[in-house]
């Protein structure tokens, strides 16, 4: 099996080396790559969270892609209503011609940047986890305030439940897992487990100082934190958006007050 994993993995590689070796950085998407391959863009992520994490591989750097404003400005609309419409209508009810006519372009604008409806979804799913604020929080290590450092992703992972377009992709995602399960896959590993294991990689040094319990597996502990204040997302903004027993202010705090206590040493 592992075997089958690293042959797949370096067809990877190959695919986007030969592919950027014809056409330039510019022009080797993930889709490009995928479609040289003869894979799904989908099969890509299973091997590398981005297309940066690829580049990585390569020894390249995407940053000197030398971008053109107006097309990314083009990609950045159909990725937009494609959020919007398969939040509302679900990903067998989206079609790429109702979101072209949303966006006023040709249909030939959207092979220009997709090669299917999969890969759209893929690429939305992708960059509204990739791009979570909590993965980017800047802690210094050098405090002892963990317990704000839980706050403040805390109040981060709280607030996403209030937006749209992220219970929109949610709700997609909960309706196509069964038929698509690699956008199940997508949505837990490149959300929840990345961001947990965020913390957990903040929270070791404060661990290794002693202001942690030793005895404790961190990165459980991670993932258990965030899954439960996930929950009142999930249970009171997405499935039931009615009155409330408790806020998010009183979750958050109930929360750190429960964890801080198990993680102190005593």
């Amino acid at each position: 099996m592992k075997r089958k994993s690293n042959v797949m993995r370096e067809k990877i590689v190959s695919s986007a080396r030969k592919m950027i070796s014809e056409n330039g950085l510019q022009k080797a998407g993930i889709a490009e790559i995928a479609k040289l391959a003869g894979i799904s863009p989908t099969t890509i992520y299973s091997y590398f969270s981005s297309k940066q994490a690829l580049f990585d591989e390569l020894g390249l750097d995407e940053s000197l892609i030398d971008y053109q404003p107006s097309k990314d400005i083009k990609k950045r609309e159909i990725i937009e209503v494609a959020l919007l419409y398969f939040g509302q209508k679900g990903y067998a009810g989206t079609t790429i011609e109702s979101i072209m006519r949303k966006t006023g372009l040709g249909k030939t604008a959207f092979y220009q940047y997709f090669d299917s409806k999969e890969s759209l979804f893929a690429t939305v799913l992708h960059e509204s986890i990739v791009n979570l604020k909590s993965r980017n929080l800047q802690i210094n290590p050098a405090s002892e305030g963990w317990m704000e450092m839980l706050k403040d992703l805390g109040e981060i992972q709280l607030e996403m439940g209030n937006d749209p377009k992220r219970k929109a992709i949610f709700l997609t995602v909960a309706r196509q897992s069964a038929i698509h399960p690699d956008f199940g896959r997508i949505f837990c590993e490149d959300g929840m487990v990345a961001t947990s294991h965020a913390l957990a990689e903040r929270l070791k040094p404060f661990q290794g100082r002693g202001l942690i319990r030793k005895d404790v597996d961190i990165e459980l502990v991670a993932l258990l934190f965030l899954m439960s204040l996930w929950a009142q997302n999930v249970m009171f903004k997405y499935i039931h958006n009615g009155a409330r027993d408790f806020s998010d202010d009183e979750t958050l705090d109930a929360a750190i007050k429960i964890f801080t206590h198990g993680l102190s040493p005593h």
